[in-house]
């Protein structure tokens, strides 16, 4: 009886490349422990049919191109698949992973041991537990849908990079974000003390494949040796966008075991303080006028005045930006308006991802 480990990619790679030599089952690709990664791809695999189960699967993935590793160990105990590069097209899925229990290709004795789904693009490392000497494991990698990933995979004794698995604490913390800062508060209590020896915060950015690690935070004790409970970390944005804050906890032996917090914020820039909109009012003396400040998104009126031009020198009207725009908002409409005739000129602006005001012709 042998046991087999499906890994499923989820995603797809533009660069191209033929098919791999494991896509057929007789020429499994050996994992010898705690070597060197072999580097390979999903795309161009083809399936199998006759050596994996849909009835089986079908609530937790679909075949599409898979390919055959094998390893055998000589002592039971644990180890880890060490996964680590991938470079695939979609950003929002990761590793799919099946262990199944039976001989190769007779799925009739099959038997679920586990099945994960949607494992994110860092490099991660999945625990595998009581394993057993002189077994043949069989590892399946396939492309989820058509998606092509490239990736390296390793067998090992030690685990590399996050872990699939991460244990949630009860803590109390706060992400707060005021414009371009984003505060991050978390507090503990005394037991986390026999279990955790620091903090990290991570960060990514929606078009980023992996998360950023941006800063160690120690965790700290007092003269009495217990621990402090209040933490707290700021971190400046410098650009638009959707980001990602993860705060971790590190075990003794410098592992990530303990995901404690996760929020997503949206930074749109800051508006240029100085930026101005001048607006030429090419109207005779004495004519009765209406501006509009307009906020074409949120479909509100922002400001409205109306006025008699007195003279030549009031013909140049000058608006600033910054009373109008907040960080929330990304265009901007003025209308000048003839009271008398109900002529109405409208000006469009928008706001770009640096805070830049653009006027739109």
């Amino acid at each position: 009886m042998r046991y087999l480990l499906f890994f499923f990619a989820c995603f797809n790679v533009a660069n191209s490349c033929a098919q791999v030599v494991n896509n057929d089952i007789n020429q499994l690709q050996k994992l010898n422990l705690d070597s060197t990664a072999k580097h390979s791809t999903t795309k161009q695999s083809t399936v199998q049919w006759s050596c994996v189960s849909k009835a089986l699967t079908e609530k937790c993935l679909v075949y599409h191109n898979d390919q055959w590793f094998t390893f055998q160990l000589t002592k039971s105990g644990t180890y880890y698949l060490n996964f680590s590069n991938q470079l695939c097209r979609d950003d929002n899925h990761g590793l799919q992973v099946l262990l199944i229990e039976g001989s190769p290709c007779l799925t009739s004795t099959y038997k679920i041991k586990k099945c994960l789904a949607k494992i994110h693009q860092n490099d991660l490392f999945i625990k595998l537990d009581s394993l057993k000497q002189g077994i043949d494991y069989l590892l399946n990698v396939d492309g989820f849908l058509g998606d092509y990933c490239e990736f390296d995979i390793q067998l090992a004794t030690e685990p590399d990079g996050f872990p699939l698995e991460m244990h949630s604490m009860n803590i109390q913390s706060v992400i707060t974000q005021k414009e371009h800062v984003v505060n991050l508060k978390w507090t503990v209590d005394e037991s986390l003390s026999d279990v955790m020896n620091e903090f990290e915060v991570w960060r990514k950015e929606k078009s980023d494949k992996k998360y950023k690690r941006i800063a160690g935070v120690p965790l700290n004790r007092n003269t009495y040796g217990s621990i402090m409970k209040n933490y707290e970390y700021t971190d400046t944005l410098k650009k638009s966008g959707e980001y990602t804050y993860q705060i971790m906890g590190i075990d003794y032996d410098g592992k990530y075991n303990y995901n404690l917090a996760q929020k997503t914020i949206h930074f749109r820039g800051e508006i240029n303080k100085s930026a101005e909109a001048v607006i030429h009012l090419n109207y005779s003396i004495g004519t009765p006028l209406q501006i509009i400040v307009f906020d074409p998104v949120l479909g509100v009126v922002l400001k409205d005045s109306t006025f008699t031009l007195e003279s030549k020198m009031h013909q140049k009207l000058t608006l600033s930006f910054s009373e109008y725009i907040s960080v929330s908002q990304r265009r901007i409409d003025i209308v000048e308006q003839n009271m008398r005739t109900k002529k109405r000129i409208v000006h469009h602006y928008s706001v770009s991802s640096n805070g830049e005001v653009i006027p739109l012709h």
